[in-house]
């Protein structure tokens, strides 16, 4: 899914997104064996998570504190993770 996604940005060029754009990876949500993974689509679009059904949910322009802390624990890389919130939502008024 993210993969696809970054390529249709590539080709369009509408800058709706990008490969450093913040997202979450979900696989078989509520089964036994679900996963999920928060991070940058690129980082996304390299992991494995594993057979479908997958989702992907994209991060809008605004987000809460709240929906970071959650979405934290699920991060590929914590580091990274913080340091695109904070580019991306830090300054939120």
């Amino acid at each position: 899914c993210a993969a696809q996604m970054l390529e249709i940005e590539e080709d369009r060029g509408q800058g709706a997104y990008g490969p450093d754009s913040l997202a979450v990876g979900v696989a078989r949500l509520g089964s036994d064996d679900q996963r999920m993974a928060a991070g940058t689509l690129k980082q996304i679009s390299e992991s494995d998570l594993g057979p479908p059904l997958h989702s992907l949910v994209l991060l809008g322009k605004r987000a809460h504190d709240l929906e970071r802390d959650y979405i934290r624990e699920y991060a590929i890389d914590v580091k990274t993770f913080d340091t695109y919130w904070e580019e991306q939502y830090g300054k939120q008024a």
